[in-house]
């Protein structure tokens, strides 16, 4: 299924770390080891959102899935961002149980610990049966960087 998502928020830490960025140049990449995490919690996300408010999804064949996101990109005249990309794809457990799960939203984080933003989906996706799968192109907005 293809998702939309709701208005990407980044993590209070990674946007006051970008500002700082403005001042002075960074020693090392901000966003280290970029992975995208399938979510199954309710939490909404705000800049106080940390890693440990996040569950991931573990449907049958499920795994966090490494991104490289893209060069900045402008979305008409007020937003930007990066796009990130990724699909998932429920597989057969066989002989084990097949496990389903109910797809929320999505994370960036480095894969271990750092929460760096993320995004519920307009609606939940069931994942209930190999072959399922979730298709995201995700718009990581900037928007507050030409706001008014």
């Amino acid at each position: 299924m293809i998702v939309n998502l709701g208005q990407w928020c980044w993590a209070r830490t990674l946007g006051n770390a970008m500002l700082a960025a403005l001042k002075a140049r960074p020693a090392a990449a901000l966003l280290t080891t970029p992975t995208l995490v399938l979510r199954t919690d309710a939490v909404r996300v705000v800049p106080e959102t940390v890693f440990a408010d996040i569950v991931a999804a573990d449907f049958s064949g499920y795994a966090d899935l490494a991104v490289t996101p893209s060069d900045p990109v402008h979305e008409g005249l007020s937003a930007g961002g990066m796009l990130v990309n990724g699909v998932w794809i429920a597989t057969d457990p066989s002989p084990a149980a097949f496990v389903p799960n109910t797809v929320t939203g999505v994370a960036l984080t480095d894969g271990v610990t750092a929460y760096y933003g993320g995004a519920q989906f307009d609606a939940g996706v069931g994942i209930a049966a190999p072959g399922d799968y979730v298709d995201l192109t995700a718009l990581l907005g900037l928007e507050w960087l030409w706001s008014r």
